[in-house]
Parts: C-alpha cells; sequence; structure tokens
C-alpha cells in the first residue's frame, strides 16, 4: 500500500493530485485497446534506480523508463522514455526482476511479464562506466579498479542491477484485459475530487481521505490523499508555486516568502528563513534535492554573505563567502542518459541515495603574494574546493562539473 501525500493549489490550499480525472475511463480504455501490445512482445527498459537483493526486501518496485518503443499495429504503444516499474521477486530462495507497470497514453498499466534478462550490451556498458571514471581519475594521478559485484544479474540467488542497466522483458499476456483494470483503478478516485480542483471537506488538514482498494489485472492500490500545507507566495518572481516531489512521490517542497526573506516548506513545515533560498538554475525556478526515500533533503541558501547548505532543514555548513567565493553547478544531465541535453539537470548541492551524505563546490579567489589582503581581480586565480558533509577538499585548479555523482554511497568526481 502507497500513500499518496499531496497538495492542491486553489485560493487557500495546495494539494497535489497525482490522479487525475481529466479523462474518461471508457476513452483511456479504447485508446489503449487499440495500442496494446500483444503477448510475446519484448519490452526494453533502462533502470533508473539501484537494484540489490542483499539489501532490499522481496515486493520493492523501482523506477525504470522504455528504453526502446513498443510498436502496435496501428502505431506506437509505448513511447520511448516512457515510465515503468520493475520488481524484486521472490521464489524460494531465488530472486527476480519483473516488470509490472508501463505507461500508455499518460495512464500506468498493471502488465505480466517473464523475468528480466540482461541487455547483452549491459555488462559492457557496466565496465565502460567505471572505465571512464578510472581513466578520469587516472588522469590527475590516481587508479581505481572495478568494485566488486559490478556485473549485472537480473536472476539468482542474488539480484544487482546499477542504474543504467538494461533489461529486456517479454510480455506473458496482451495488455488489453489490464488496460481496463489500470482504466477502472484511476476512475474511482477522480470522484473523491470535486468539481473546479478544490479540497473537499474530508481533505482539510489531518483528516486524509482514502478510498477502498481498486483491483483489475494485477493492480491493486489503496489512494491516500494528504493535505501537506497551504499555499503562500513563491520566493520567484513570475513563478507561481514551484515545487519539488520526493522520487518515491511521499514528500513535498515548496518556496514561500515571509516579508523580504525567503524559506522552503517542506510537508507544510516552515524551513528556516534566509536572504535566498533554493534559487534554482538551468531554467529551473527552484533548486532542492530529496534522498531516494524522501526523508532527506539538502538545498543551498544566502544568509548574509555566507552561501551555506541546508540539510534536513538546518544549516549544516558554509560552502563559500560572497563576493570573494561563490557555489558552482554540478550538471548532472548525462551521468544516468548520455543522450541528455546539456545543463537540463543541474544542482548546486548533491544528496546520496541514503541521504547520510551531501556534496558541493565553491570556489575562492587566491591573494597573490604581490596583492593587497583582500584583493580580487579578474587576472586573479580561482581554487575549485569540494565540500562532503562540511569536509573542505584541498583546492583544486579545476573540477569537471559535469561528472560528479554518487556511486552508492561513494562522492566520485
Amino acid at each position: 500500500m502507497r500513500q499518496v501525500s499531496g497538495s492542491t493549489h486553489v485560493g487557500l490550499a495546495v494539494a497535489l493530485l497525482l490522479l487525475s480525472a481529466s479523462i474518461n475511463a471508457g476513452e483511456a480504455l479504447q485508446a489503449q485497446t487499440q495500442t496494446a501490445p500483444a503477448a510475446g512482445t519484448s519490452v526494453v527498459v533502462r533502470m533508473m534506480d539501484a537494484v540489490n537483493s542483499a539489501s532490499d526486501p522481496a515486493g520493492k518496485q523501482y523506477r525504470a523508463r522504455i528504453n526502446r518503443a513498443v510498436k502496435a499495429g496501428n502505431g506506437v504503444a509505448i513511447p520511448l522514455g516512457a515510465a515503468a516499474i520493475v520488481t524484486l521477486a521472490k521464489d524460494g530462495s531465488s530472486y527476480s526482476a519483473q516488470l509490472v507497470s508501463v505507461t500508455i497514453n499518460g495512464q500506468p498499466v498493471a502488465v505480466a511479464s517473464s523475468s528480466a534478462s540482461v541487455a547483452s550490451a549491459a555488462q559492457s556498458a557496466a565496465s565502460n562506466a567505471v572505465n571512464r571514471v578510472s581513466s578520469a581519475l587516472g588522469g590527475f594521478g590516481h587508479h581505481t579498479s572495478a568494485p566488486a559485484g559490478v556485473a549485472a544479474v537480473a536472476m539468482g540467488q542474488q539480484v544487482v542491477l546499477p542504474p543504467g542497466t538494461t533489461l529486456t522483458f517479454v510480455l506473458s499476456q496482451a495488455l488489453a484485459a489490464n488496460s481496463a483494470g489500470a482504466s477502472a483503478s484511476v476512475a474511482p478516485s477522480a470522484a473523491t475530487a470535486p468539481a473546479g480542483g478544490g479540497l473537499s471537506p474530508a481533505s482539510a488538514p489531518n483528516s486524509p481521505v482514502t478510498s477502498q482498494p481498486a483491483a483489475g489485472g494485477a493492480l491493486a492500490a489503496t489512494i491516500q490523499e494528504t493535505l501537506l500545507g497551504p499555499s503562500k507566495k513563491a520566493s520567484t518572481p513570475g513563478v507561481d508555486n514551484p515545487f519539488v516531489v520526493s522520487p518515491d512521490g511521499g514528500h513535498y517542497a515548496v518556496p514561500a516568502m515571509h516579508g523580504s526573506r525567503e524559506l522552503m516548506i517542506v510537508d507544510g513545515v516552515d524551513g528556516p528563513e534566509f536572504d535566498h533560498a533554493a534559487h534554482g538554475g538551468g531554467g529551473h525556478p527552484i533548486d532542492f534535492v530529496f534522498s531516494a526515500d524522501g526523508k532527506h533533503s539538502a538545498y543551498v541558501a544566502q544568509s548574509g554573505n555566507d552561501m551555506v547548505e541546508v540539510r534536513d532543514g538546518k544549516t549544516a555548513f558554509t560552502i563559500a563567502t560572497l563576493p570573494t567565493g561563490n557555489v558552482q553547478w554540478i550538471d548532472e544531465s548525462r551521468i544516468h542518459n548520455p543522450d541528455a541535453a546539456t545543463n537540463s539537470l543541474v544542482h548546486q548541492c548533491l544528496i546520496s541515495p541514503s541521504g547520510a551524505h551531501v556534496a558541493a563546490v565553491g570556489t575562492g579567489w587566491v591573494t597573490l603574494p604581490s596583492q593587497k589582503p583582500g584583493l580580487h581581480p579578474q587576472s586573479s586565480p580561482a581554487s575549485s574546493y569540494m565540500f562532503l558533509d562540511g569536509v573542505k577538499s584541498p583546492p583544486y585548479r579545476s573540477i569537471d562539473m559535469s561528472k560528479i555523482a554518487f556511486v552508492a554511497e561513494k562522492l566520485v568526481y
């Protein structure tokens, strides 16, 4: 059972409606039936989350993306890049990865499939990724070897699937039957939302609205809506209530103003006030990161002349002091997707999957011996520093901002 936490902006409240009544169930069924792939169709996905049966429980679900468009008789049924869900199944002492949901026409559809097989290129891709890291570190005079267990395994005593692993599933039945169930499971939840998108009386604070379990095909779900906080004026001019939802879908962050001060509201709880808080880059209004389970968060804020790291709603450490220093933007656009556009995914700080570690890059001007202290002309050299949990690295001439990532709980740059 999954709790869906949400917030809708209608004057007095903000609620995320993760299930919409904007499409008629009958129309959705007709559209999905017309384009539903048949049994025996191969579906190739690329994993977004890491899978490890040694630490993950059976039944856990992981995010994936369709890596190759799946076609039906009259056009594309599952487009490239569509969301998919993979689960970890257990039979006795043996584990396997199985595809349980794909998105068709914007609707999640339950599927039944064979166990996964790792695409032939996946092993070499994982090795190539390690080799690229090794080469990058080797260029700075360091040497590294491939970590043990980097090979992707989709079935057996232990399942290990690093992010980016490509898996192939074979549908064991046509999707038309399950499409009806998926549409039917969406339709009842729509009835809980009153016309105009407002909140029903039962959805007032501390009064969650829960629908009865709806089953169809292989899909069963209980839907619960919880008010997370009131609507407040966005901190970014011209932007109407931007927000960030955690990867697990259970937590919500939105910027707000208190007079001239800025703050972040997380799950309806006001954070500390700053001169500037979580300003975004790369065309994004805010820059706020959650851990994979949504229990931890981090962002960069300005307090006076200090650029600080805020972790779980508390100031953790100072990254740089203005005007002689600044915080750099980390470009993660191609860490998991080599074809992504540059600066399509940028952050001022990163958080590890468990939320135990945070990292940020700061710069500072170096005063030459011939200069007076405090001067920082443009001709002065600047040094880059990596901050990991507040610990400052030695100065570097430069840090490649497009090659920084947490690999499990290890920071690689």
